[in-house]
């Protein structure tokens, strides 16, 4: 992985704690289908959404 990539994940992984401690959880289809399939998960930035905030924050530190 790459060392800004590594560096997006990092600062997702705050603002993760950050909403665990607020319990507020992101809603998304991903997460809608994970459910719906008998699986739990409880990071509060699932799937989609969290590869694209990944992508998004990548970008920036590319710059």
């Amino acid at each position: 992985m790459e060392k800004n990539r590594e560096i997006a994940c990092e600062i997702l992984g705050v603002f993760e704690v950050l909403l665990d401690k607020y319990n507020i959880v992101i809603n998304s289809d991903d997460r809608k289908e994970m459910i719906l399939s008998g699986e739990k998960n409880s990071a509060p930035i699932y799937g989609e959404e969290y590869f694209l905030l990944e992508d998004k924050i990548t970008n920036i530190l590319n710059q």
